[in-house]
């Protein structure tokens, strides 16, 4: 993979995406950046009907969006919502494999305006895809409010970051290099 110069001194890298058949690629367009400045594009929530339940505004019709008319189904899509219930994780697809290069990963982190305004989190703290990785990027998000939310088809819930790797190799010793910190851990540098 080649790193090309972009605008005020940031890269880019081309990079190979799969679009699968529940993301909407003729409304949304492949993900994107936000700003100029963003360091993350967006995710979606692409909701597969085969493996995820979700709900719609009108009762009646949950049977047409289970039915076997694909194309009625797919147009009710975008009406249609998971629910996740205060201090519960969900889990579902974003509708895009990415194959990321050899030497990088790709670190799908929180909206900040999801965790603040929503309590929407992705579950583990950042998630990571790594390069050798060929299947739907999964997104994992946690509801830490006390309230029950509504993720709905299509909405911008996460983003990812194309950040290099480093590998680590081991050299076992018996002691450390000495620092004035030493050992002190959690809360020694102050408040």
């Amino acid at each position: 993979m080649k790193l090309t110069q972009e605008h005020a001194g940031g890269y880019s890298m081309k990079l190979k995406i799969q679009t699968l058949p529940h993301y909407d690629l003729r409304t949304w367009g492949l993900p994107s950046y936000g700003s100029d400045g963003a360091a993350g594009f967006d995710l979606r929530a692409a909701f597969d009907i085969k493996k995820q339940y979700l709900h719609v505004s009108d009762p009646d019709l949950m049977s047409v969006l289970y039915g076997n008319d694909k194309r009625q189904s797919k147009a009710l899509l975008k009406d249609a919502y998971l629910n996740i219930f205060a201090d519960c994780t969900t889990v579902f697809g974003s509708g895009i494999c990415i194959e990321v290069p050899t030497g990088y990963e790709l670190q799908i982190r929180s909206r900040s305006g999801k965790g603040i305004n929503d309590g929407l989190i992705i579950t583990h703290g950042v998630g990571t895809i790594d390069s050798d990785y060929r299947g739907e990027i999964m997104i994992a998000i946690r509801n830490i409010s006390n309230k029950t939310r509504n993720i709905f088809y299509g909405e911008k819930i996460a983003q990812a970051i194309l950040a290099p790797i480093y590998r680590a190799e081991w050299e076992q010793t018996t002691t450390l290099t000495e620092t004035q910190r030493g050992q002190n851990g959690f809360g020694s540098t102050g408040i």
